[in-house]
C-alpha cells in the first residue's frame, strides 16, 4: 500500500523504517515530524528567544502545508506516525490532517516508541487515530484502560544488526566492555560508578562508551563533562554512530551494556538490537522482558555492585556468555525484526 511515514529525521536515521516498509512491498512517502529547534539555524533560533517569532510560524505553517498537500495530491492509504505529534501540531491542526485523511480514505497510525507522559491532552491526540501502538506495555494498557484500543508492539532490529554473526575474538579492536547509548543523568552516575569499579576492582578491563557527550561547538561543555565525570570521561568517544558501525562494535565486544531510561519499564530498542548482533547484553533489571529469559537469552543487574560482580564473572566463564548471547541472537531474529514489527503495527 501507499504510507506516508511520518518521522523524525534522527529517529529515521536509526531505525531505518522507511527500508523495512519498501522490504514489505510498500510504496512510501516521508514526512518530516522535526521541529523548529532541530532544523533552524543558530541566528533563527537566538531571534526566537529574544521573541522574534515569524521564521517559527513560518516553518510550523509550511511543516503543516506540506502534510495536507501530500495527502491530497499523493492519496496515501495509512498515515504512519512514529511517535505521538503533539509537540509538532496543535490538536486543531491533527484534526485537520485527519479530517483530509478520512476524506481519501486514509487511515491514521500512530507507534509510540518512547514513553509517554500519561496526561488527558496525550489521550485525546491517541484518539485521533485509528490504530494506537506502543512499545511500552504498561502505556499500551494505559491508554487501552481509557476506552482506547492500543496494542504493545516493540521495536525490533533493523536490518544492519541482522547482518552481523557475533563475536570475533581474533579483532584486534576488540574491548571488553561497551555502552552506546544517549547520555541521561541516570546513565552518567552509573557509567561513572562502573568506571570507578574497573580500575579498583577490574584491573586491565578495557571500558568503551560511544555517544553524543557534549556538543562540540560549546567547548566549555566539555570540560564540565571532564570535571563532573573524571573516571568516565577517559573511556569516551564523543559521536553518534551508525546502525551498521554499532551493530560492528557489538560484536566486536565481551560485554555489552544496555541502560534504560528511569521511567522505563519494558525493554528498549537497543535491547534486541545487541542480541540480533550477537553481542552479550547486560541490562538493567527490567519489570517486562518481552519474549526474553534473563540468564538465558541475556543478564540482568540491579545495582552497580552485582553488574561489577557479573561483569567478573562473564569475563570469567566465555562459555556461559557465548552460550547465552547465542540464545538471545537466536529469539531476536526469529520474531522480533523491524518488518516483523511494523506488520504488527499496520495490521
Amino acid at each position: 500500500m501507499k504510507i506516508a511515514l511520518c518521522i523524525l529525521s534522527r529517529n529515521e536515521g536509526i531505525l531505518h523504517i522507511r527500508s523495512a516498509l519498501q522490504t514489505l512491498g510498500h510504496e512510501v512517502c516521508m514526512l518530516s515530524l522535526n521541529s523548529f529547534e532541530t532544523s533552524c539555524s543558530y541566528i533563527e533560533k537566538k531571534c526566537d528567544e529574544l521573541g522574534l517569532h515569524r521564521m517559527r510560524r513560518q516553518f510550523d505553517e509550511s511543516r503543516f502545508a506540506t502534510y495536507i498537500e501530500t495527502i491530497s495530491a499523493w492519496h496515501p492509504e495509512r498515515l504512519l506516525f512514529v511517535n505521538l505529534p503533539d509537540t509538532v501540531f496543535s490538536y486543531e491542526e491533527m484534526c485537520r490532517i485527519r479530517e483530509a485523511a478520512h476524506a481519501i480514505s486514509c487511515s491514521l497510525c500512530v507507534w509510540m516508541i518512547d514513553v509517554c507522559e500519561r496526561r488527558e491532552a496525550l489521550l485525546d491526540f491517541c484518539r485521533l487515530f485509528d490504530t494506537v501502538a506502543s512499545y511500552e506495555r504498561t502505556d499500551a494498557a494505559w491508554i487501552s484502560s481509557h476506552g482506547i484500543p492500543a496494542r504493545f508492539v516493540p521495536v525490533g532490529y533493523t536490518d544492519a544488526y541482522g547482518r552481523q554473526g557475533g563475536l570475533q575474538e581474533k579483532e584486534q579492536d576488540i574491548v571488553d566492555i561497551l555502552f552506546i547509548g544517549t547520555p541521561y543523568r541516570s546513565r552518567l552516575r552509573l557509567l561513572e560508578d562502573l568506571a570507578k569499579g574497573i580500575q579498583k576492582q577490574l584491573v586491565g578491563v578495557r571500558l568503551r562508551v560511544i555517544g553524543p557527550f557534549w556538543e562540540r561547538r560549546y567547548p566549555w561543555k566539555k570540560f564540565l563533562f571532564r570535571f563532573r565525570y573524571r573516571m568516565l570521561y577517559p573511556c569516551v568517544e564523543n559521536r553518534m554512530v551508525s546502525p551498521e558501525e554499532a551493530a560492528k562494535c557489538y560484536a566486536m565486544s565481551r560485554i555489552c551494556v544496555n541502560l534504560h531510561r528511569v521511567d522505563a519499564r519494558g525493554c528498549n530498542p537497543r535491547t534486541y538490537e545487541i542480541l540480533a548482533a550477537g553481542g552479550f547484553e547486560l541490562v538493567d533489571k527490567r519489570d517486562d522482558y518481552d519474549i526474553l529469559v534473563p540468564n538465558q537469552d541475556l543478564v540482568a543487574f540491579e545495582n552497580v555492585t552485582t553488574m561489577i560482580e557479573k561483569i567478573r564473572y562473564y569475563l570469567d566463564h566465555e562459555s556461559e556468555r557465548l552460550a547465552i548471547a547465542k540464545n538471545g541472537q537466536s529469539k531476536v531474529r526469529e520474531a522480533r525484526s523491524m518488518p516483523e514489527m511494523l506488520r504488527m503495527v499496520l495490521r
